[in-house]
């Protein structure tokens, strides 16, 4: 942190000279200190921890063929400090296809995000994978909570 001339003259000029050597010692040193605190970084980066706020809920609980369905989750920062992430990519597949590869354009800290996903497929077990930054772009404490595994059961259309 560098004091300005015109800093410095009017500091000059305000004191006696007798006081003048150790407030400018002093100035010096407090300027010092906040430079090596600033390039200590502050904060640390790897305070961030992307998770599922709450895992994947089904609606209807158990759907029928060529019944629409919906997957309900939530996406969380859940960062130490408050901070802001930009472009949170994440995907959704389904046995093993991309079936959603989306980006969240504001993740704040704290502040859980509400996705839908419609789905419909015909009967049978389907098994999806839901990927918070599956890229790992975003840097993390811990990636353990980036991935959940889940199954849909997708009953036979039955006529009575």
């Amino acid at each position: 942190m560098r004091m300005s001339v015109r800093i410095r003259q009017a500091i000059a000029q305000a004191m006696p000279p007798a006081v003048r050597a150790p407030r400018l010692l002093v100035m010096a040193v407090v300027a010092v200190v906040i430079g090596l605190l600033g390039s200590c970084g502050g904060t640390p980066n790897n305070t961030v921890l992307l998770s599922l706020f709450k895992s994947p809920v089904v609606t209807p609980l158990v759907p029928v063929a060529g019944q629409n369905f919906v997957i309900n989750f939530g996406l969380l920062n859940a960062d130490e400090q408050v901070s802001v992430l930009y472009n949170v990519q994440y995907t959704l597949t389904r046995n093993n296809i991309t079936v959603v590869d989306s980006t969240v354009p504001v993740l704040t800290s704290h502040v859980p995000i509400s996705i839908n996903f419609t789905d419909n497929q015909q009967s049978g077990i389907y098994s999806y994978t839901l990927t918070i930054d599956p890229n790992h772009l975003v840097p993390q404490i811990s990636t353990t909570l980036d991935s959940e595994i889940f199954q849909v059961k997708v009953l036979p259309l039955t006529v009575m």
